[in-house]
């Protein structure tokens, strides 16, 4: 994995001018973060600059877990020029090109609860009620709603499509370039021929700001049009996007507004992000001492990463209290 760094290209928007920051930077740049849904059709159409595509490997799977992720050698888009030097942009790319560690990380919880594993290691705490939880939600494949927030490449999604049958996955970037020529090729490669006409049908891409006030509706008209009347997911992902303390309380406005009462939502992502202020020890003490949350949410540490040489890396469930 390429080292974690962050070059933003000047001073953190006060989160109370979000929205006006973002577009004035977005006319600047020439991004449009307005939402959008995108529809699902062939690769080639939406990627034209593709090479090739790149085999990541889940460790510690048996049988061996492995997805296919796009390698684009150039993007032929407006934010192409800012993905050669930045990992992040804040408020106008956020690192959807890259596949990130805890992205990995997520998708290897994902199969050992599948699995029935509790424990690796150590690492993953005896049973509880959210792993109990987690473990009904991911082998009840008809009821399976799955949403997943600063998706990038979206491998933990395609997982929840592939390997656990959701009946309905939504997925959700800022940047409309990265759900274009990123998301939906990889979720057209890791997709078996004969279940790829059926894409449209369970599958929503969707672009845009978490500031958004469209994003909200975009999400639960999404899902409650597919396989329920309820219009909530009970299982949303979110991997490596707490790093800015300005966007995170939209994020967790989003869980609380689109998660279901037993649900349960996964972040993965590491104790620190040096320089930015965001890390999983800020996100549990929000959802502890602020009123807004802790009412509302519960919070606890499912796995740590921790080779003690690198960052540490967390996934931590948040449920509804």
């Amino acid at each position: 994995m390429v080292p974690f760094k962050f070059n933003f290209g000047g001073q953190h928007a006060a989160a109370t001018d979000v929205d006006a920051v973002d577009e004035q930077t977005n006319q600047q740049t020439g991004t449009d973060h307005s939402v959008t849904v995108h529809q699902l059709t062939s690769t080639q159409q939406h990627t034209p600059n593709i090479q090739s595509f790149d085999t990541i490997t889940i460790p510690h799977t048996t049988p061996t877990l492995t997805l296919q992720k796009i390698h684009i050698s150039s993007t032929n888009n407006s934010i192409s020029e800012l993905t050669t030097k930045n990992d992040v942009v804040s408020g106008v790319y956020e690192g959807g090109f890259k596949l990130w560690e805890c992205t990995v990380d997520l998708i290897q919880l994902l199969a050992d609860v599948k699995s029935g594993i509790k424990q690796r290691s150590g690492k993953l705490p005896a049973d509880t009620h959210v792993l109990h939880s987690l473990q009904q939600i991911v082998t009840d494949s008809p009821k399976l709603k799955v949403l997943e927030l600063g998706c990038g490449h979206a491998l933990p999604a395609i997982y929840c499509l592939n390997h656990l049958n959701a009946a309905h996955t939504v997925v959700q970037d800022m940047n409309a370039e990265v759900i274009d020529t990123c998301t939906i090729p990889n979720i057209v490669r890791n997709t078996s021929q004969q279940m790829v006409s059926d894409l449209a049908d369970r599958v929503t891409c969707v672009s845009g700001s978490w500031q958004s006030e469209k994003m909200l509706s975009t999400l639960l008209q999404s899902v409650q049009s597919s396989v329920s009347s309820t219009p909530t997911f009970n299982l949303i992902l979110t991997a490596e996007t707490i790093y800015n303390l300005n966007t995170m309380p939209a994020l967790l406005s989003l869980i609380i507004n689109t998660l279901s009462d037993n649900g349960v939502c996964l972040v993965a992502a590491k104790r620190y992000y040096f320089g930015v202020g965001g890390s999983t020890t800020e996100l549990l003490h929000q959802l502890k001492t602020k009123p807004q949350y802790q009412k509302m949410l519960r919070a606890e540490v499912l796995r740590v990463m921790d080779d003690g040489k690198s960052n540490v890396r967390e996934i931590i469930a948040i449920v509804k209290r």
